[in-house]
């Protein structure tokens, strides 16, 4: 009788340190600002904090400009971040094992392929950058608040962050954060960008804005970079709130206009104005499947009337526009049904220019599962053979010379499902057809002319 079981990945250390404190043997704890899991014994700690400093200083003597990122060993997958000068973070996964049970004989497989190094190099990034985004630099922090202060900071906000990391199921999508957009016709984008203007001229208070519908980005007038982590923090929001929220009501702001003394949450975003690092007070409003954030000037008395005249003026104008859009988008969505049956891809689309997004079967914006059967199902959907498959194909391209401007690859699983890999300049997309299995590679590349003609007939893939 043979037995197997399956353990998926999972966090095994998190640490930021900074090598201009601890400088003496006597206290060289100093150095370490924040660790989890925090019960480890403060020995082993400093053991891991010695093996980075010592990795980055031995990577540094063969390249001065780059450090190490990705340290691969039996049992575990490390990466490193310098995000800031003197400061350091480094974070480390158990790799998913298989255990075979055989004639009263236990063995042990880790499997490193199913872990890719670009999906958690970007994990690690994306917690920094979530960190800056609500607190401000690190280095900031440090000024004003002196080490300690920090520790405190690092401590409240990755101690709530780092558990809602899905580490089991990180693939190909991890390695790509950007954003969804919702294509509309020129009339009603005119008219949203005619609302925004409109709102941002009657309160001069509003720097900029971002409007959302049904989780899609419409506009933005903020920096591409800042747009990417604050359209995260915001679907954490929304995903959160859904069920928190009326239909027309305040995400960020008074919790009820008619009490003089209600509770007023405005957070301040560290956003990029001018090329200067900013903290801005953010207002979100709710119309139905519309969102509209404001970034408001930071010396703005935010009082009780200025939200009652935001919502007299906003909420009327955000009903119809809301309507309008969502009947658009529920005719492009039936459109796409009808298609997506002739036509039964599963594909996932990006572009590293202007950071679009698609996926027909792998969840964007997806949290981590809190039920068994969630769990069970995301898990059997990015830890399948295809999906995994997809990531060895995107980090070939990556170590090919030239893969910025035109690759392809075309394979077949044990399934006989055809994944296909196609990047062209700053593109890419990832296909699997799961209805060919007899075709021949004249049939598949006919197959993805028509994916390509159907999905992106209006954006250039060399061919």
């Amino acid at each position: 009788f043979v037995s197997v079981k399956m353990a998926a990945a999972q966090i095994k250390s998190f640490l930021i340190y900074n090598t201009t404190f601890g400088t003496r043997e006597e206290n060289e704890h100093e150095k370490l600002l924040y660790f989890y899991p925090d019960d480890m014994e403060m020995g082993k700690k400093m053991n891991l904090v010695g093996m980075s400093e010592a990795l980055g200083n031995f990577t540094r003597a063969f390249s001065p400009q780059q450090s190490i990122e990705v340290l691969h060993t039996q049992k575990a997958r490390r990466v490193f971040l310098n995000p800031e000068p003197d400061f350091y973070m480094s974070m480390s996964i158990f790799l998913p094992t298989r255990i075979t049970k055989s004639d009263g004989k236990k063995a042990t497989e880790y499997i490193d392929s199913a872990v890719l190094d670009k999906a958690v190099k970007e994990v690690l990034q994306q917690a920094y950058v979530m960190y800056k985004l609500l607190q401000g630099t690190m280095a900031s922090t440090l000024k004003a608040q002196n080490r300690e202060g920090l520790m405190q900071v690092m401590k409240a906000f990755y101690d709530q962050y780092i558990p809602t990391l899905d580490i089991a199921n990180l693939n190909l999508i991890d390695s790509m954060i950007g954003l969804q957009f919702l294509p509309l016709e020129k009339t009603n984008y005119l008219r949203i960008q005619c609302f925004i203007n409109q709102t941002e001229a009657y309160f001069p208070e509003i720097i900029t804005s971002v409007f959302l519908h049904n989780q899609h980005l419409v506009w933005s007038g903020l920096d591409q970079a800042d747009m990417r982590t604050v359209y995260r923090y915001l679907l954490g929001v929304l995903s959160s709130a859904q069920s928190d929220v009326t239909s027309n009501d305040f995400l960020f702001g008074p919790e009820d206009l008619s009490d003089p003394d209600s509770p007023i949450s405005a957070p301040r975003l560290h956003v990029t104005l001018a090329g200067q690092p900013s903290p801005l007070p953010m207002i979100a409003y709710q119309c139905s499947g519309t969102t509209c954030c404001f970034f408001i000037h930071p010396d703005s008395l935010l009082d009780l009337d200025f939200y009652r005249r935001l919502q007299d003026y906003i909420q009327p104008k955000l009903t119809a526009l809301d309507v309008r859009v969502a009947q658009k988008a529920a005719m492009r969505a039936s459109l796409a049904a009808t298609v997506s049956q002739d036509y039964p891809y599963d594909y996932v689309y990006f572009n590293h220019m202007n950071l679009a997004q698609k996926s027909t079967f792998l969840p964007l914006n997806r949290r981590k599962p809190t039920a068994d059967s969630d769990d069970r199902r995301l898990a059997s959907l990015c830890r399948s053979e295809e999906v995994q498959l997809m990531g060895d194909v995107q980090a070939d391209f990556d170590t090919q010379p030239g893969s910025q401007r035109e690759a392809e690859v075309l394979a077949k699983t044990h399934r006989d499902t055809w994944v296909v890999g196609r990047r062209s300049e700053q593109r890419e997309y990832f296909l699997q057809l799961t209805n060919k299995p007899n075709a021949n590679l004249i049939e598949i590349n006919d197959e993805i002319r028509r994916l390509s003609q159907t999905h992106f007939g209006n954006i250039f893939l060399l061919d």
